[in-house]
């Protein structure tokens, strides 16, 4: 028996696939392409991220940059769900 198969993605999966790539066009590129930090982002330049000469532990420049956008992520995510609970609010019935 054949079947064909079904490369359709969810509208639910497609519709988060495009708030990713809003994120990473509007906060991530813009943050990888500020001063030096493309440095960080070539695979070639392990030397960027690492700093050998400490026992190859990450440059605090490296991480400093991880953790800002770890941060701008998090606020992201908040947004997003003061959104939805201001949505949801908004679908409720006043109370009587």
């Amino acid at each position: 028996m054949h079947t064909e198969m079904n490369f359709e993605l969810p509208p639910d999966l497609t519709s988060h696939l495009a708030s990713l790539d809003k994120f990473i066009t509007e906060t991530i590129l813009p943050l990888q392409h500020q001063d030096d930090n493309n440095r960080f982002f070539d695979h070639r330049r392990e030397y960027a991220r690492t700093d050998w000469e400490q026992g190859g532990v990450p440059r605090k420049e490296w991480e400093d940059l991880l953790s800002e956008l770890a941060f701008l992520f998090h606020f992201s995510i908040l947004v997003v769900v003061i959104a939805v609970i201001i949505y949801v609010r908004s679908l409720s019935p006043p109370p009587a």
